[in-house]
């Protein structure tokens, strides 16, 4: 199997942070809650796994920018890829990997090129 560079693996999960909004990727966190009104969400953070999820704030950076979180209580923050790579417990490579397939966007692995 092919390996790719680290620049690549950056580009890709990016590209694909830049296309799936918080909101967008609350399915694939089985468990995870999002209250449109408030437009607050499950906070990811490992540690709040055993206990009630509190909710935290999605960052809107303006109108059209609800790609990115932060949470108030425990301070974590990210993207959508970051936000699915804590709540699974998996790589950030891996997060934007199963956001990629879920959501068919297209983009060419960069280990398979």
């Amino acid at each position: 199997m092919p390996t790719a560079s680290m620049t690549a693996i950056n580009r890709f999960c990016k590209s694909v942070a830049s296309r799936v909004s918080i909101p967008d990727i609350i399915p694939i966190c089985s468990g995870a809650k999002i209250d449109h009104r408030t437009k607050f969400v499950s906070c990811p953070d490992p540690q709040h796994h055993t206990t009630e999820r509190h909710l935290t704030h999605c960052s809107y950076g303006g109108n059209t920018n609800r790609h990115t979180y932060h949470c108030f209580v425990c301070g974590a923050s990210g993207d959508s890829v970051t936000y699915v790579a804590r709540w699974l417990g998996i790589s950030n490579f891996t997060a934007a990997r199963l956001i990629n397939d879920y959501f068919g966007l297209g983009y060419p692995d960069p280990c398979t090129q």
